[in-house]
């Protein structure tokens, strides 16, 4: 359902499953910190205890990977309400193509530097073209999510879409949120195609 490339390309896939390190949590301040292999599943699971859960909810929970979720900009059904991983992506530490260690909350890194500089240098009218789209289609997950990181700080939103090509993550720091009442709608017709106006 996704429009990135995911592993469909002739690109070098890392397996990060083994990186599945959960914590610290800040109940208080409402954030957890992961490392990129933990599973969706492992991470609620890990919350429940303290009344709290991951906001972005996706299908296949006991196999998806923070990191992955991260790197595709992943949605799910709640997207709509809730918004993607962008939205709930605070900090992350990765190490670039040069062996060096980032943390996205370094402001005097020269990573962060660049990409407020690139920011910096998109037009406000295409800033602002780029959010009344976004609005317009609020899943539009393929690639970089620039327009969240137009309207907070271009890193670490810009991580999340960029499939690795900005570097691999190490850790994550995420938003939590107290766990949301589940709901359901039942709706039982006699007739589908008669429901339908067939």
């Amino acid at each position: 359902t996704s429009t990135v490339g995911q592993s469909l390309g002739h690109d070098v896939l890392v397996d990060m499953c083994g990186m599945h390190r959960l914590g610290p949590i800040d109940v208080s301040a409402q954030w957890v910190e992961v490392e990129p292999g933990v599973t969706l599943q492992a991470l609620n699971a890990f919350l429940a205890p303290h009344g709290y859960e991951f906001s972005v909810q996706i299908s296949p929970a006991d196999r998806a990977t923070l990191g992955g979720m991260v790197a595709t900009n992943a949605a799910g059904p709640g997207s709509f309400m809730r918004g993607r991983m962008s939205r709930h992506l605070i900090a992350a530490e990765m190490v670039l193509a040069d062996g060096t260690v980032y943390h996205t909350g370094d402001q005097q890194h020269p990573m962060t530097k660049a990409c407020q500089q690139i920011s910096s240098r998109i037009p406000d009218a295409m800033q602002q073209k780029c959010v009344a789209q976004q609005n317009t289609l609020p899943r539009g997950i393929g690639g970089f999510d620039l327009v969240t990181g137009f309207q907070t700080q271009p890193m670490p939103a810009w991580l999340c879409g960029s499939e690795g090509t900005l570097g691999l993550m190490t850790k994550l720091r995420f938003r939590i949120q107290p766990i949301q009442p589940k709901t359901m709608l039942v709706l039982h017709v006699q007739d589908a195609l008669k429901a339908l106006g067939w």
